[in-house]
């Protein structure tokens, strides 16, 4: 290169995080990039970001981006990015993350292989030299103060503080589906990873994954962020039968058979449509559109849950054939204030003509003593003499059994557990048991309840933070759809 065309790199590069990246990205992959308008859209996004932090402007927001698997994302935001700030501010100190160690330090390499490629150093070699006595795969500085450190979700990062945090994919796919390996990823993020800044007010989060789950750490960082007025959320699925934000985004989509993608040279529709045939509901749900719940439901579909009854009329009904609507409930214990845990929950329902028909339902999280009264005064609204609470049949709903029943107000009962559903696999069975008689539009809903909450649980089973509601609907199905209760006619109001 000539010194006219080193000067010209140096200071188109310099001003703009995209520049920089179209002009190095051969340093670094071997294959020619097809240039989105995404690629564009996310530098400008980081560059104005770094900006703040370059200028030590207090946060203006942390940064979440989801996108899917093959975008660049890990190129865009953990290997170049962290390269073009040190250009910009080499005392910066920068601390990105994974899910795995490996892959952390393989982002961090890559970053350190562009800085010792020979263009780099030609254009950008009199900012900052790597220093000799602190060059690992791990942790590298430059000499004029920058660190690039890595970490891996669990780590400790202990007595390292950053100007700029970025976490790459906190979790993969087997760590999401496991309730402890995402609690995990959850809570190093919002209490460990948060508490590495140089300064509160001014260092940023940036959070870039595809999302795996309801309760990963994309749900549970935009609820901290956006509570505190901080939160920048992008969520670019790869066609628009997802939800895009921001919305003004969709224009930036081509069309492609019969969708608008987000990327047509590396998803069109084709490839979608190919990548849905090897996934399931939830994984291409969450892979591709970003909302790890199918927008039909997961096991147990929205449009199963779309029939409405008037409890006014379905009585005036019974009543006109010589017969009576009981109300049931079915209840799963907690007993807990501490919100993220499982609820207790109550499902009033009633069997009539084969059909089940829910009344009402409530979720509570309180400890026993406040308990016991609220389940009175809501089954007191329901019940007759003729009415069951039945209560799942686990440890902390015997002493539930116990209290009510002495009170002699409800009849209250332990139900029966079926064969090898006490575990989360078991729950699944229950669920799948159930799904016949639900999928054939058995299930109707009271008009004059308010069902979402109800609603948004079932279909998001298994993948949802909590099942209580769940496990009441799949106990009342039970006693719809069972040999025994169909041969007991006092199930059946007649």
């Amino acid at each position: 290169m000539t010194k006219r065309e080193i000067k010209l790199i140096n200071e188109i590069s310099f001003r703009s995080y995209y520049k920089f990246f179209l002009e190095f990205w051969g340093c670094i992959e071997s294959e020619n990039l097809a240039d989105n308008w995404h690629i564009k859209y996310l530098c400008d996004e980081l560059q104005e970001v770094a900006e703040r932090v370059i200028k030590r402007e207090p946060l203006k927001h942390n940064l979440i981006i989801n996108i899917s698997p093959g975008e660049t994302k890990s190129t865009i935001t953990t290997i170049m990015f962290p390269v073009w700030c040190w250009i910009r501010d080499p005392s910066l100190r920068i601390i990105t993350a994974s899910y795995s160690r490996e892959l952390a330090m393989d982002h961090a390499v890559k970053s350190r292989d562009l800085i010792r490629h020979g263009k780099f150093k030609a254009v950008f070699g009199h900012i900052f030299q790597i220093r000799q006595d602190m060059d690992t795969k791990s942790n590298f500085g430059n000499d004029k103060g920058g660190r690039r450190i890595i970490a891996s979700v669990g780590s400790a990062i202990l007595g390292k503080h950053a100007h700029i945090l970025i976490c790459d994919d906190p979790l993969n796919a087997d760590q999401a589906a496991s309730d402890l390996e995402r609690e995990t990823a959850n809570l190093w993020m919002g209490r460990t990873f948060s508490s590495r800044k140089v300064d509160v007010e001014l260092t940023p989060t940036i959070l870039m994954m595809q999302r795996l789950h309801p309760d990963d750490p994309t749900a549970r960082q935009a609820k901290i962020w956006a509570k505190i007025g901080k939160l920048k959320w992008i969520r670019l699925p790869a066609d628009d039968r997802y939800q895009i934000i921001p919305a003004e985004k969709i224009s930036e989509y081509k069309q492609s058979g019969n969708m608008r993608v987000m990327n047509i040279y590396r998803k069109p529709a084709s490839v979608i449509l190919a990548m849905e045939a090897e996934l399931t509901a939830t994984e291409a749900s969450g892979q591709l559109g970003q909302d790890p719940q199918p927008a039909e439901g997961n096991k147990l579909k929205k449009a199963w849950f779309t029939q409405e009854f008037s409890t006014i009329n379905l009585q005036r009904l019974a009543e006109i054939k010589g017969h009576n609507i009981t109300w049931n409930a079915t209840l799963d214990g907690a007993y807990t204030k501490i919100q993220k845990n499982s609820a207790t929950a109550i499902l009033v329902w009633a069997i009539y003509e084969g059909k089940l028909y829910l009344g009402d339902y409530r979720s509570w999280h309180l400890e026993f003593h406040d308990l016991v009264p609220e389940v009175k005064v809501f089954c007191a609204q329901y019940f007759d003499y003729s009415s069951t609470l039945y209560v799942e049949p686990k440890a902390i709903g015997k002493s539930l059994v116990q209290v009510i029943r002495n009170s002699g107000n409800i009849n209250i009962v332990e139900d029966k557990l079926p064969q090898g559903v006490a575990t989360m696999q078991g729950k699944e069975l229950r669920v799948d048991r159930s799904t016949p008689f639900i999928r054939a539009m058995n299930l109707f809903l009271s008009d004059n309840v308010n069902w979402d909450f109800f609603i948004n649980q079932c279909t998001s089973f298994p993948n949802s933070s909590h099942s209580d509601l769940v496990d009441c609907l799949t106990m009342a199905v039970e006693k719809t759809s069972t040999p025994d209760t169909l041969m007991d006619s006092s199930m059946w109001g007649i």
